[in-house]
């Protein structure tokens, strides 16, 4: 067999997306990368099928491009409130580490520094898990605090999403539920989420701002009684 055709098979054998973990793959690598075998995704993050878009790659591997780039994770804020969606071609994530968020074609890994899985978290895919609901409210306060970039139509934005969300999970006799919810978010945020923003006062009055929340009253269904009236 020649070194060409045996970097082929090396290559037509790995996962659609992969790192590089051993000396002998190193150099296996550099062939197939000469050869054109190869192209690189993000850092330390390779495919071997250069036929498909990055975007059609990113799309079809997201959460195994997650796991490979950042480990243990959590999908949180907004794509957590659209229960693990990308949103905006963004897919919200939350990290221990401090690595950074990351670009993949049109799509972007957007990253918050924040605690390992707590309880109420779900296993969610590879070695990612999804924020509880308290989590993702307190993460979106977190985020709207710090991020002194995000424009007022764009917070106006999330408070709505927020409150949208709230509106179809709760209504008006489910009161009480809300008030657990908000209390839960305040001890999350108190216990573990207040050493990782800057601003914990903005992030209490956002978070309770995103909480300040009516549950509309559903309309009662007619029956033929109520209509004998009319």
């Amino acid at each position: 067999m020649s070194m060409d055709t045996e970097i082929q098979n090396w290559a037509s054998n790995k996962a659609p997306v992969f790192i590089i973990e051993d000396d002998d793959d190193k150099v296996k690598l550099a062939k197939a990368k000469k050869l054109g075998l190869v192209k690189q995704l993000a850092a330390g993050i390779y495919t071997c099928d250069i036929s498909t878009s990055i975007e059609n790659l990113v799309y079809k591997n997201i959460w195994k491009l997650i796991s490979l780039a950042y480990g243990t994770s959590i999908v949180s804020r907004r794509s957590a409130l659209f229960g693990g969606m990308i949103v905006d071609n963004t897919v919200d994530i939350t990290v221990f580490s401090k690595k950074k968020s990351m670009k993949l074609g049109r799509f972007t890994i957007q990253t918050l520094n924040g605690p390992n899985p707590l309880n109420g978290d779900n296993f969610f895919a590879e070695n990612i898990f999804i924020s509880s609901i308290p989590r993702t409210l307190v993460e979106l306060a977190v985020y709207l605090a710090d991020n002194q970039k995000l424009t007022i139509p764009k917070k106006a934005l999330i408070e709505s999403e927020v409150h949208d969300w709230l509106n179809k999970n709760y209504d008006a006799d489910k009161k009480s539920k809300i008030q657990d919810l908000n209390f839960k978010a305040h001890v999350l945020l108190t216990e573990n989420f207040s050493i990782y923003t800057k601003n914990i006062r903005t992030t209490e009055k956002i978070l309770n701002n995103l909480l300040d929340f009516e549950p509309s009253v559903k309309r009662k269904k007619l029956t033929e009684d109520d209509l004998k009236f009319y």
